[in-house]
């Protein structure tokens, strides 16, 4: 029986032969008239066109056309859009540096990250008593309670070279540790006598001798805790000063928040009978402060002009760490996020780009060891910073997320090898920084810079290059004298 002509049709369309197959695998040829049109558009008007599209569309157009792609290559403003996009930053506000100066700077500080050198190296004197860092400002403590400041130079931020120094006059104390913020030309000592925090003394970065003209009491009194056996964290944000100590025998702590310039206490944590120690903090903007005990953080609210100074903390909402196993058990626990108060930048030269919050990384540095131990492993959390800061903004009073409930969401882990010493884990935007001693003897510090934006890994992927690099620098008597992939 012949079958219906047009059935026959039908049935060629829906399964072709090998002609029509090969045919419609190739991609229909653009119209003269279309080409023409698209050539025809001054270039003026193109770019007008292309700049008021989102990096996606500009790289969609990159591969459907060769005009388009050839305008976007050669048009700086452009490149410069969609290489923000691939690194996960935002345009910084305007300053005086064009759009070729900001791309050059944006793939200059790309290539850094992937390829760190040490082009300056400093011989740090070995004698000092103690040491601290903030702000990109190394001070060394001496016997005798002078200060040697070092000011780590940046090219992206303006910030030059310096060495400068205070003398035991200048201070009246022995300073075991500082915090700066430069914006308010204000400097955080903490003063030690007798083997014990004494005093957080809040003075003027510019006249150290004296206290800061804002504030209305000369010192704050902390909890008495002896420093040699007991770590602590030092925190400014604004009106606000921070401070935490951490016994590990007594398995006690003290968090303190005042108000600098009022002299007011906001804010204090103790541990009470049957509970988890506070290990460190971080602010996480003006008004609320993340805490970490051992197996948990806890985020609190503050009112930094509070005219009471005996309020109840008033807890916000709490996140568990992973449950140790049974033999097991947390030595400590820190959380890291980038500090935003205290960067310096030059006032002539505002950073270029900066990384949105959507995209920031969060971390946590666990110690896990069997119970009664004092030597564990260490586990590094790296969280995308919405995961937490969503849960915060939505949770009601005083609730609890368990672990699956945030950490399970895209969290990367890392385990530490064993035997390490000295670990060291930082944030810069989307980037991880951990360092350590890999041996005892302390001859070899290696540093690994992990890369959580899966667009840069892909790139270099695609460029042949690996998505992380280890890299581990050469003893030497002197420092770093240099770096080679590990």
């Amino acid at each position: 029986m012949k079958e219906h002509p047009m059935r026959e049709q039908r049935k060629r369309i829906r399964f072709g032969s090998p002609s029509d197959r090969q045919s419609a695998s190739q991609p229909e040829q653009p119209h003269p008239f279309h080409a023409k049109s698209l050539l025809s558009i001054p270039a003026e008007i193109l770019g007008i066109i292309l700049d008021e599209l989102d990096a996606r569309d500009l790289y969609t157009c990159m591969l459907v056309c060769k005009v388009l792609a050839a305008h976007i290559w050669n048009t700086t403003s452009l490149m410069y859009k969609m290489e923000l996009a691939v690194a996960h930053v935002e345009n910084g506000p305007p300053n005086n540096l064009c759009s070729a100066d900001r791309l050059a700077s944006l793939r200059e500080l790309q290539r850094s990250w992937r390829e760190p050198h040490f082009p300056r190296i400093w011989t740090v004197p070995c004698d000092s008593v103690f040491w601290s860092a903030s702000c990109g400002v190394l001070a060394l403590t001496s016997v005798w309670g002078s200060l040697q400041l070092y000011q780590v130079p940046s090219q992206l931020l303006g910030v030059p070279e310096k060495q400068w120094h205070i003398e035991n006059s200048d201070t009246e104390m022995l300073v075991v540790m500082f915090e700066f913020d430069l914006t308010q030309d204000l400097v955080v000592f903490v003063q030690a006598n007798d083997g014990m925090y004494q005093c957080l003394h809040p003075r003027s970065l510019s006249k150290p001798s004296e206290k800061h003209p804002l504030a209305a009491t000369p010192h704050l009194v902390p909890f008495d805790f002896y420093f040699d056996d007991c770590p602590c964290c030092l925190y400014v944000q604004g009106d606000t000063i921070g401070w935490l100590v951490y016994d590990h025998e007594e398995r006690v702590s003290s968090f303190q928040l005042w108000n600098w310039k009022t002299g007011r206490q906001i804010l204090h944590i103790v541990t009470r009978e049957n509970e988890a120690p506070c290990t460190t903090f971080m602010f996480l903007d003006h008004r609320r402060v993340l805490v970490t005990r051992l197996d948990q953080l806890e985020v609190y609210a503050f009112d930094a002009d509070a005219a009471d100074s005996h309020v109840e903390p008033s807890r916000i909402c709490t996140f568990k760490l992973p449950e140790a196993a049974r033999d097991a058990e947390y030595l400590r626990s820190s959380f890291l996020a980038q500090n935003h108060s205290n960067v310096q930048s030059s006032p002539d030269r505002r950073p270029a780009f900066r990384t949105p919050e959507k995209h920031e990384l969060f971390m946590v540095y666990t110690l896990l060891c069997k119970r009664h131990a004092h030597v564990g492993t260490g586990f590094v959390f790296m969280v995308a910073a919405p995961v937490i800061l969503c849960r915060i903004e939505h949770a009601y009073p005083g609730q609890c997320f368990a672990w699956d409930d945030w950490g399970s969401l895209d969290t990367r882990v890392i385990e530490l090898p064993e035997g390490h010493v000295d670990t060291f884990v930082d944030v810069r935007g989307t980037k991880a920084v951990l360092a350590y001693m890999i041996d005892g003897d302390i001859t070899q510090l290696q540093v690994k810079v992990l890369e959580t934006n899966l667009d840069i890994i892909r790139q270099e992927l695609r460029n042949d290059e690996c998505g992380s690099a280890v890299y581990e620098t050469e003893p030497s008597p002197y420092g770093a004298e240099g770096a080679r992939p590990g």
